[in-house]
């Protein structure tokens, strides 16, 4: 996601002055994997809880095309293992083809950058909702 914002400038004059400041924020969670606890697993509605981990890659930038900095963006990166949470509801789990509904919430840490004109503050954490038909081999 990429978002131009503009930021008033209240050090020079009794006239405030516009910066354009282009912030790039990104976060993608890869290589899910979780276990999961069926409840009631032959009935024709089956939920289940899950827990695991994903692997997060989270970036924000933020560069001001009049600060000092400019050619220099500010940045901040996490790259770390995550945790996971979640649960669903599963129907018809003993048929061959079943689907289901899935809540997965993956905390994430949040990232910052500072800087003379203020700090952006970005949360990588993400809840994730799927609808899903398997089926039993």
């Amino acid at each position: 996601m990429t978002f131009g914002d503009f930021i008033v400038d209240r050090g020079w004059g009794p006239w405030p002055t516009q910066v354009i400041s282009n912030v790039d924020a990104s976060s993608s969670f890869m290589a899910p994997v979780w276990l999961r606890k069926n409840f009631f697993y032959p009935h024709t509605v089956s939920p289940y809880l899950g827990v695991g981990t994903a692997f997060l890659r989270g970036n924000l930038q933020w560069k001001d095309r009049a600060a000092s900095w400019a050619d220099n963006p500010i940045e901040d990166k996490a790259r770390q293992f995550v945790p996971m949470v979640g649960g669903g509801i599963e129907f018809f789990p003993g048929r061959f083809l079943h689907p289901r509904l899935e809540v997965r919430y993956l905390p994430g840490p949040h990232l910052r950058v500072r800087s003379d004109y203020g700090s952006i503050i970005y949360r990588t954490s993400s809840l994730f909702y799927s609808f899903a038909l398997s089926t039993s081999w």
